[in-house]
């Protein structure tokens, strides 16, 4: 059975975010912990151990959950976690 987008979002913001930035002069980050837990929800999200390998932080066992997140979300905040712009508005209308 294939997740919906809502569900991948769900999934991936059930992730505890250890460390984050969101506006510095660098990209921004959301960073993890690599661990079974983690990898787990990730391999939920179809992910393969090469595309989980190619996020992680060799030495600081991080996995920096951005350019996941952002395939099913157009917004990252701490409080909020990766959400979609157009959600906000309807939450507002």
């Amino acid at each position: 059975m294939s997740l919906t987008n809502n569900q991948k979002l769900e999934l991936i913001n059930s992730i505890e975010i250890a460390n984050w930035a969101s506006t510095s002069e660098k990209r921004p980050f959301a960073y993890t912990y690599d661990n079974k837990e983690n990898r787990k929800i990730l391999y939920k999200l179809g992910m393969k151990e090469e595309e989980i390998n190619f996020e992680c932080y060799r030495g600081c066992a991080v996995l920096d959950l951005i350019s996941i997140g952002l395939k099913y979300a157009n917004c990252f905040s701490k409080e909020r976690g990766f959400y979609n712009e157009e959600i906000i508005r309807q939450e507002l209308f």
